[in-house]
């Protein structure tokens, strides 16, 4: 019979390895909902143009497989006395969100950082067969270079703010706002002002993410599209017994024709489809408002009634 020492050393080998077979259920769902993201947005899948709808479908049969599977392992974290159902669909529910989230940032370095770098790279060998013949025109080129390649290690370390899980938790959600505010405003170029009046207490920690992600997304656009001289980040509750909590984000910049498709290469289509899937995530309603001349406003809206009566 083993000894109590190696039973232990058992088990925590075992608990080891399911952790292992959960992170790469996980992986596999991250990496193909990413991937099958990006097939989406191909133009031409699943219309009447082209493309192959059932593969379209089976690819996402795949991701609820893969989440499923992964639920399975992980439904023994179930508070006993729950209800099962709601717990697993909430699971379903944040971990879909997460998933967009990672597919978002894979797209966004893609056709961000990813494309830059490689034109960098021809850049390079332009500066390599200049420095012999003209190196006046060497070091211009050398500069140009260096001035896109410091933009883009800023949009980098954006990325890698926005990855760190811990932001909520050191800051709490109305620091996590300002701390985005923050960035937007650090280059000068943009006023920003933030009055944030709702209590985050109001919120559970999946509103609370999906906050301060619509709040981020939102600002983003605004980073990259409105050249907004002016911008503001606000919270209210709302409704006759103040059950509605309220975000806010307005800019005077460049909106576009709400009848149409926004500008920019499909860019910020994706960053208002990201907040619309975000916001449905927790069963929230989002409102965008644009115009190409009056900027952009984004309000997000939760109903904090149900909350409030469970506690």
């Amino acid at each position: 019979m083993a000894s109590g020492t190696e039973a232990e050393q058992r088990q925590a080998r075992f608990d080891a390895l399911y952790a292992e077979v959960k992170q790469s259920l996980s992986y596999a769902a991250n990496q193909v909902r990413a991937l099958t993201e990006q097939a989406r947005q191909l133009k031409g899948v699943g219309d009447a143009t082209g493309g192959d709808p059932a593969a379209m479908a089976r690819l996402e049969l795949t991701v609820r497989s893969l989440e499923r599977d992964w639920l399975f392992l992980e439904r023994a974290t179930i508070p006993a006395g729950s209800d099962a159902g709601a717990e697993t669909e909430l699971q379903m529910r944040i971990m879909q969100a997460q998933e967009a989230e990672r597919a978002r940032l894979a797209q966004e370095v893609h056709d961000g950082p990813a494309q830059t770098l490689s034109n960098a790279v021809l850049q390079a060998d332009v500066v390599g067969r200049l420095i012999e013949r003209d190196p006046t025109e060497a070091h211009q080129e050398l500069r140009k270079l260096r001035a896109i390649l410091e933009r883009e290690l800023r949009e980098l370390r954006g990325f890698i703010h926005q990855l760190r899980p811990p932001l909520l938790e050191q800051l709490g959600l109305d620091g996590a706002i300002r701390d985005a505010a923050e960035q937007l405003a650090d280059g000068g170029t943009v006023r920003v002002k933030v009055d944030l009046d709702a209590p985050a207490d109001r919120l559970d920690e999946a509103q609370q993410t999906v906050v301060l992600r619509i709040a981020q997304e939102a600002m983003r656009n605004i980073r990259k599209h409105a050249a907004a001289a002016s911008v503001r980040v606000a919270t209210r509750l709302a409704g006759e017994a103040g059950q509605d909590w309220v975000l806010e984000v307005r800019d005077d910049g460049r909106g576009f024709e709400m009848d149409g498709a926004p500008p920019d290469d499909g860019r910020r289509r994706f960053g208002l489809r990201f907040m619309r899937d975000r916001a449905a995530s927790v069963g929230a309603t989002i409102e965008i408002r644009s115009a190409p001349t009056t900027g952009t406003t984004v309000r997000l809206t939760m109903d904090t009634s149900r909350r409030e009566r469970a506690r």
